[in-house]
C-alpha cells in the first residue's frame, strides 16, 4: 500500500491501467486544483511536480487537506493533450483557482489546425448562416478552386449529379451550397461542375464565409472544413474517400512533425469526419503512414529504387559478386517475400556445403516492407537461419573447421531525384 504524506486527506484511485495517467489535487479548504499527469503507476513513489511555492508548502505541511484523485489513464501522449484539455479550457495558469503556471503542453503542436473551430464553422455552415441565396451560375463557372480531394473530379458522382438535377428542370434547391472561403471554392466542386454543364440551370446556391472569419484560417483548417463538408452523403454531393482523409491527415504531419497518426488528437480529426469505426480508422492510419513516409521522401529530393527493374538488378548483381569469394555465400533476396527466404536459404546452402560465410543482400520493395525486416523479420530469419545451422556438419577451411556465419546486407532503399531542385 502506498504511504501518503501528511497533506493527502484522501486517495481516490481509478479502476483501470494504462502506462500513463491524468491526476488531479484538490484543496478542501479553498477548492484550488492542482493538475498533472505522470508516466508510471498511480502506486509508485511520484506524487506531483509542481513548481507553485503555495502548492510546496501545502503539501509539505502537516495538515490533511489534499484531496488525491486519478482521472484517466492511457498512453503518455493522451494523457498530455488530456491534460492540456482541462488546463486550456479553464485557462489554469490565469486561473485564480488552479496552482498550475501553465496549461500543459500537448502531444504536437495545436496551432495550425484548430478542430472545434473548424466543427463550429462546419456546424454554422449546415445551419445556413453563411448562404447568400442562389446566384447566377456564371458568375461562378471560373472560381478557383481548392483542391482538398485526393484526386480530381470524380466524373461518375458529377454525371449522377447532373441527371438529378436535370430530372428536377435544372432546378437546384435539393443542392447544398457551394461554399466560398476568400474567394476559392472550398466545399461544392462536383456540384459547380454538374450544375455548369447542365443547360437547363440558371442560378445555384451560395454560402460565403466573411473574410473576416477566413483570414483567421490557416491552410490546414481550410482543408480541414473541406473534408468536414463531405463527411456524410446527404443531398446531391460526393463524400469523402479514404484517399481524400488520408491526404488531411498527411498534411497535418508535414505541417507538424510532433502530429501522431495514434495520438487521441488524429483521432478526434477521423471523428470529426464520422470516420468512427475502429477498422477504418486502423486502415486510415496505415495509409497515412504510408503516404507521409513516401511524401516526406519526395520533398526532400528523394525517391524509393525499384530493385526489380533489369538497370537495378544488374546492380544488386555486382554487389553479390564483390561480396562474394571461395569461403562466401553470396545472393540476394526481397523482404517482400518472406515466404520465399527459408526454401531460397535451404536451396543456396545446400548447394554450397563448404562455404561457411553466408551473406544475404537484401533489398525492399516498400518502406512497411523495410520496416517490418528492420522491427521483426529479419531478426526472425536470423535467429531461424542460426538454429538450422546446428543440424549441419560444420565445414572447414584449410583442415580447420569453421562455424558458419550468416549476415545481412540491405541495399539503399532510396536515391536522389535529380529531376527535382
Amino acid at each position: 500500500m502506498k504511504q501518503f504524506p501528511p497533506a493527502i486527506k484522501e486517495y481516490i484511485p481509478l479502476k483501470g491501467s494504462g502506462v500513463a495517467y491524468l491526476y488531479e489535487y484538490t484543496n478542501i479548504e479553498n477548492l484550488m486544483k492542482y493538475v498533472g499527469i505522470h508516466l508510471g503507476l498511480p502506486e509508485d513513489t511520484y506524487l506531483e511536480s509542481s513548481k507553485n511555492p503555495e502548492f510546496r508548502k501545502i503539501m509539505a505541511g502537516s495538515e490533511p487537506v489534499l484531496i488525491f484523485k486519478i482521472l484517466q489513464y492511457g498512453t503518455y501522449k493522451q494523457m498530455q493533450d488530456a491534460e492540456h484539455a482541462i488546463l486550456s479550457e479553464v485557462d489554469a495558469r490565469n486561473n485564480p483557482n488552479y496552482y498550475n503556471q501553465s496549461n500543459g503542453s500537448p502531444s504536437f503542436s495545436h496551432k495550425s489546425l484548430d478542430i472545434e473551430k473548424c466543427k463550429d464553422i462546419d456546424a454554422r455552415r449546415r445551419k445556413g448562416e453563411f448562404n447568400v441565396g442562389k446566384k447566377p451560375i456564371e458568375d461562378w463557372v471560373n472560381v478557383p478552386r481548392f483542391q482538398g480531394r485526393a484526386g480530381e473530379l470524380d466524373n461518375k458522382s458529377v454525371r449522377k449529379i447532373k441527371g438529378l438535377i436535370e430530372a428536377n428542370g435544372g432546378n437546384t434547391d435539393n443542392c447544398d451550397p457551394i461554399f466560398i472561403i476568400l474567394g476559392e471554392l472550398n466545399n461544392g466542386n462536383h456540384t459547380l461542375t454538374a450544375a455548369s454543364e447542365c443547360t437547363k440551370v440558371i442560378d445555384i446556391p451560395v454560402a460565403i464565409l466573411p473574410d473576416d472569419i477566413g483570414k483567421t484560417l490557416s491552410d490546414l483548417e481550410i482543408d480541414y472544413l473541406s473534408k468536414l463538408a463531405n463527411k456524410e452523403d446527404e443531398k446531391h454531393k460526393t463524400s469523402n474517400s479514404k484517399k481524400d482523409i488520408v491526404k488531411t491527415l498527411v498534411k497535418n504531419k508535414l505541417a507538424d512533425p510532433k502530429f501522431d497518426f495514434d495520438s487521441a488528437r488524429c483521432l478526434s480529426l477521423l471523428e470529426g469526419l464520422l470516420v468512427r469505426t475502429k477498422t477504418e480508422q486502423n486502415s486510415i492510419k496505415r495509409m497515412a503512414k504510408s503516404q507521409y513516409v513516401t511524401e516526406k521522401n519526395r520533398l526532400e529530393g528523394k525517391v524509393r529504387i525499384n530493385w526489380e527493374l533489369k538497370s537495378n538488378k544488374s546492380i544488386i548483381s555486382a554487389k553479390c559478386d564483390d561480396l562474394r569469394d571461395s569461403n562466401t555465400l553470396v545472393y540476394s533476396a526481397s523482404s517482400g517475400h518472406t515466404n520465399k527466404l527459408d526454401t531460397e536459404f535451404i536451396t543456396h546452402v545446400n548447394l554450397n556445403p563448404a562455404k561457411p560465410y553466408i551473406v544475404v543482400v537484401i533489398h525492399h520493395p516498400s518502406d512497411e516492407a523495410e520496416k517490418a525486416w528492420n522491427r521483426t523479420e529479419g531478426p526472425k530469419m536470423y535467429n531461424r537461419f542460426c538454429d538450422f545451422f546446428e543440424h549441419m556438419t560444420t565445414p572447414d577451411v584449410d583442415g580447420i573447421p569453421v562455424e558458419r556465419t550468416i549476415e545481412f546486407k540491405q541495399m539503399d532503399s532510396y536515391k536522389r531525384d535529380r529531376s527535382i531542385r
